[in-house]
Parts: C-alpha cells; sequence; structure tokens
C-alpha cells in the first residue's frame, strides 16, 4: 500500500528533516521504516494548514477539534523542553540536545497554531 503525503518540511541544523507527528501517523511510520522522498524548495507555506503537513482541520468533528483544541504536551515531554531551554541559557547543549530543542520548539509552535485554529473554528461553528 502506497501513501503520499504533501508536507512543507524543516532542515534541522544537522541536515535532518523533520517531520511533524501529523505525518508520522498518516504514513503509518515508525523508526526503521523506509521512504521514498522527493525534495523542491518551498516557495512558501501561505499559512494554510493542509501545506504544512496538517489534515484539514474544517473536514474534522467537533470533538475531534476539542481534542485537538484542548492537546497538551505530556509532562514528560513539558520536563525535557524546560531541561534543555536551562541547558541552552547555560550554553552546555550538545550538538543532539539543540537538534531535539529546535525540533521540540517547532513542534510546540506548530501545536500552538493547531490549538487557535481548532479553537476559532469552533468558535464559528456554535
Amino acid at each position: 500500500m502506497t501513501s503520499e503525503v504533501t508536507y512543507v518540511g524543516h532542515v534541522l541544523e544537522d541536515g535532518h528533516l523533520w517531520l511533524s507527528p501529523d505525518v508520522k501517523r498518516a504514513l503509518r511510520l515508525r523508526p526503521g521504516v523506509r521512504l521514498d522522498v522527493t525534495l523542491a524548495r518551498s516557495r512558501g507555506h501561505g499559512g494554510r494548514a493542509r501545506q504544512i503537513g496538517w489534515p484539514s482541520l474544517e473536514e474534522l468533528s467537533r470533538g475531534e477539534l476539542e481534542r485537538v483544541a484542548k492537546f497538551r504536551f505530556s509532562r514528560r515531554v513539558q520536563q525535557r523542553m524546560e531541561r534543555l531551554l536551562v541547558k541552552n541559557q547555560e550554553g552546555t547543549l550538545t550538538a543532539g540536545e539543540k537538534a531535539e530543542l529546535e525540533r521540540l520548539s517547532h513542534e510546540s509552535l506548530v501545536q500552538c497554531a493547531r490549538k487557535a485554529h481548532a479553537s476559532h473554528l469552533l468558535s464559528r461553528r456554535r
């Protein structure tokens, strides 16, 4: 079975590509899965969710939108981010930790935008 996702990705400092959790779920990715990847330089995001790998939030049910709007990272992820931020302020991050912090920071921004968009859609559906 072949699945395809169009995704505007992000290159991390170490050259790795970052994929959102939604893209990983859409393609049922797990460690060790091989992918065929076609790359092209992005011409911009346009600010629309579909272009950065999200399922269209407009198509979600009210319950699904409420789950998106209430999303919170696990306590473990929050604590890891806090530890990395402290190490960053101290100037003691390793290269791997820096890449992890960039990935977590990006994911946090993405989730914040998704939550805001889901909340907006919920307010329009009342």
